[in-house]
């Protein structure tokens, strides 16, 4: 947990210049979550609060839920006049079913015991829908990232949680599987995670986007990072990023949405 929370409070730093929300990723949150008037969600792994904000802003009552009080303090500047709470997953501070609903935007790789996770989730939204982003290792094998950063990238693929470990979750939590939907990067991307620069390989010469991405930050070899990046900047002079790229598709999606009703 704690290594978890020290990693986040260091990304945390000048996260908001890489780190926007991505107006398409809150229409289909949006679409997803249902939000309904009179009724109080929640943004669990909130971060700075991006998506809990621009949800806010649609007018969904929502307070944001993380363990990083630096990247809650951030929050709390943007948008005072949230709720904004300092909580484990794993533990939540709330009577069941306080929430009717709530969101996760690429977070429960970051969750120290997903299976507990999810029960506790699930006890504080029950009968409600939770809203899951996410990617799975079986999507990120498609990434061309794989190509320039393979260290990292199977590092990145060994701590995101596989279909069927999500599944396993699920289950034990009593939630319920509503829908699916794949989420393919698009050059419009504001955004700056990890496969966000799928049609633009400079993103990745920019260290500012870079430490604002937790594989970059935390997983890849300090040696790896620097013959990645030096043949990655020639591929994209000599113009051999396009081959590199077509050599890597992916009907499963990048991304992943999964609606659960608790």
């Amino acid at each position: 947990m704690h290594s978890k929370k020290a990693l986040y409070d260091t990304i945390g730093d000048n996260y908001d210049s890489t780190r926007q929300p991505d107006p398409y990723l809150v229409s289909r949150l949006m679409y997803h979550l249902q939000p309904q008037p009179g009724k109080c969600y929640a943004d669990f792994g909130c971060g700075t609060g991006n998506y809990a904000i621009a949800l806010h802003r649609q007018g969904v009552d929502l307070a944001g839920i993380d363990i990083s009080m630096h990247m809650l303090e951030q929050a709390q500047t943007k948008a005072p006049e949230m709720k904004w709470i300092q909580a484990d997953v794993n533990d939540l501070p709330f009577d069941d079913g306080h929430y009717h609903g709530g969101v996760a935007t690429l977070t429960v790789h970051h969750w120290t015991d997903l299976s507990r996770g999810f029960r506790e989730v699930a006890r504080v939204i029950k009968g409600g829908h939770l809203v899951l982003f996410t990617s799975l290792p079986a999507q990120m094998r498609g990434y061309w990232l794989n190509h320039y950063f393979p260290q990292m990238m199977q590092r990145s693929m060994e701590q995101m949680p596989s279909m069927e470990m999500l599944s396993a979750a699920f289950d034990l939590a009593e939630l319920q599987i509503v829908a699916k939907e794949k989420y393919f990067v698009e050059p419009d991307l504001q955004d700056w995670f990890l496969y966000s620069g799928k049609f633009d390989a400079n993103v990745y010469l920019n260290k500012q986007r870079r430490d604002g991405i937790s594989s970059f930050r935390k997983l890849c070899p300090p040696d790896e990072l620097q013959s990645g990046l030096d043949q990655l900047q020639q591929d994209i002079d000599t113009g051999a990023i396009t081959s590199i790229r077509q050599q890597y598709t992916n009907d499963e999606g990048d991304y992943l949405f999964i609606k659960l009703q608790a």
